[in-house]
């Protein structure tokens, strides 16, 4: 199972995140094109943006995604 770890901060850009993996940037854009960010293992967003991505994830409405897992929440404040 796949483990992501969800990155917020109030610097960020609401509506759109960054997917990292093994510690590089692998895509940004607007959230509702997460499912091109191919495989990342760490999402970094917006404050006000968590909830969605979380639903996201946990539904599994990613392309590429190998029954992802909440790994972590964090703020960057």
């Amino acid at each position: 199972m796949r483990q992501i770890e969800i990155n917020s901060s109030s610097y960020g850009m609401p509506g759109r995140a960054v997917a990292v993996e093994d510690g590089q940037v692998v895509w940004a854009g607007a959230i509702r094109d997460i499912a091109d960010a191919g495989s990342f293992d760490a999402l970094f967003c917006h404050d006000d943006d968590v909830e969605r991505l979380v639903g996201l994830v946990s539904s599994g409405n990613l392309r590429d995604a190998d029954s992802p897992r909440i790994k972590s929440l964090g703020s960057s404040r």
